[in-house]
């Protein structure tokens, strides 16, 4: 969980001190691969695949789902987006 708060709020520092938008102001799917892939991770445990092979996987999952998602450009809807 320590992993999926860094990986997402340390985005949107960055932003915020880049003065760029936010995730939370775009549709782009930032946070999603990140919260996908540490819930696989969390799963992988729960039926008992080794902690080092679950890592792996879901590190090369979530890079995988965001070089995707932006090859693909893949976003929100915009109605799911805070205005």
């Amino acid at each position: 969980s320590m992993g999926l708060v860094t990986a997402v709020f340390g985005g949107v520092v960055r932003d915020v001190l880049a003065h760029r938008p936010t995730m939370f102001n775009n549709t782009e799917m930032y946070a999603t691969p990140v919260i996908l892939g540490c819930s696989l991770y969390v799963l992988f445990l729960k039926i008992g695949v080794n902690s080092l092979v679950s890592s792996i996987l879901c590190m090369a999952f979530i890079v995988f789902l965001r070089i995707y998602t932006l090859i693909k450009k893949i976003n929100f809807p915009s109605w799911l987006v805070m205005k």
